[in-house]
């Protein structure tokens, strides 16, 4: 489908807004201005529209198996396709994940994945599932846990599109077992 979107202005940078657009597709565009020297074109380029986001959120974290320096975590999914799970050593505000943005994952807190902004919340899962365990923890320390549901094209990153409200139990937090002395 071709569809004209036209903006006005002098000199600059100029931009159009577009609405009605369909989730998660590839859009492609072009531009050109026209004025008395005659018409200019851009090269062509493409973005992709984020896809629909999940409404309910998952929750009830739970934390079983909870040893000195490892635990497992698991949770209720929400209606996402997929969910990616953040954990912080301590607590505090979080930097939500952004649109369009993939977060590696790694279960092994020595190793951490990304973290989200610099808020030292760590991706700890990024899948399709409802459990990870971790492991490397620190003895006698609080953690911080929260999952946020998204959808996204399978093969597309940039359709990410995150979920970023709370439910009941998610957040959630857990203190690791101290060392017994010897």
């Amino acid at each position: 489908t071709v569809t004209n979107v036209t903006g006005t202005g002098t000199t600059g940078t100029f931009s159009v807004s577009a609405t009605g657009l369909s989730s998660g597709t590839q859009i492609s565009y072009r531009a050109y201005a026209t004025n008395s020297q005659g018409t200019s074109y851009t090269s062509a380029a493409t973005f992709y529209t984020l896809s629909v986001q999940p409404t309910t959120q998952a929750s009830n974290i739970n934390f079983s198996a909870a040893g000195s320096n490892s635990t497992n975590i698991s949770w209720t999914n929400g209606d996402g396709g997929f969910r990616a799970v953040f954990m912080k050593a301590g607590s505090g505000s979080i930097t939500l994940p952004s649109g369009g943005v993939d977060y590696t994952a790694s279960t092994n807190w020595s190793s951490p994945g990304s973290q989200l902004g610099t808020s030292g919340y760590y991706c700890i899962y990024n899948g399709t599932g409802n459990s990870v365990s971790v492991t490397n923890l620190t003895a006698g320390a609080n953690y911080t846990v929260r999952v946020f549901e998204y959808n996204r094209d399978e093969s597309i990153v940039a359709t990410t599109n995150y979920y970023t409200s709370t439910a009941s139990g998610n957040p959630a937090s857990f203190a690791t077992l101290s060392l017994e002395p010897l």
